[in-house]
């Protein structure tokens, strides 16, 4: 677990506006799969071919002076998660329209809308040797 600097408002009395503490708790649980081959192995020739997948969630554990909530985040959440504004629905999913102007309403309240870090990364990074452009290989 990994504690984190957070920025505390301060009275502006004091010359300054913020200041850093170890704050928030935070969880990072992940994997990392490599697999190397080579297609072609040759005397002037290499060719490699490597595949990465990996996949890594920050969430948040612990929150600084024991408090319920870090802006829109609880214990809990993932750190990277994404809050906006969306517009208000009814019960059956349809956008609410405003009686005058014929527009969606906006929902007062930021809502989740998703995270911004990917769950999972697949890479294909390879690497080519050819002997007669490299003097060095």
């Amino acid at each position: 677990m990994r504690t984190r600097l957070i920025d505390l408002n301060v009275s502006q009395a004091s010359g300054f506006t913020t200041r850093k503490v170890n704050g928030n708790k935070y969880q990072t649980n992940g994997y990392e799969v490599v697999l190397g081959i080579k297609p072609v192995i040759g005397r002037n020739f290499n060719w490699d071919l490597n595949l990465n997948w990996s996949s890594s969630i920050r969430k948040l554990k612990e929150i600084y002076n024991g408090n319920a909530k870090f802006g829109n985040l609880v214990v809990g959440d993932r750190a990277d998660s994404y809050y906006s504004t969306v517009w208000e629905k009814n019960a059956n999913g349809e956008l609410i329209l405003d009686a005058n102007s014929g527009l969606p309403i906006r929902d007062p309240f930021q809502r989740k809308v998703g995270n911004l870090d990917t769950y999972l990364e697949i890479w294909f990074p390879e690497q080519v040797q050819n002997q007669r452009f490299c003097n060095q290989c």
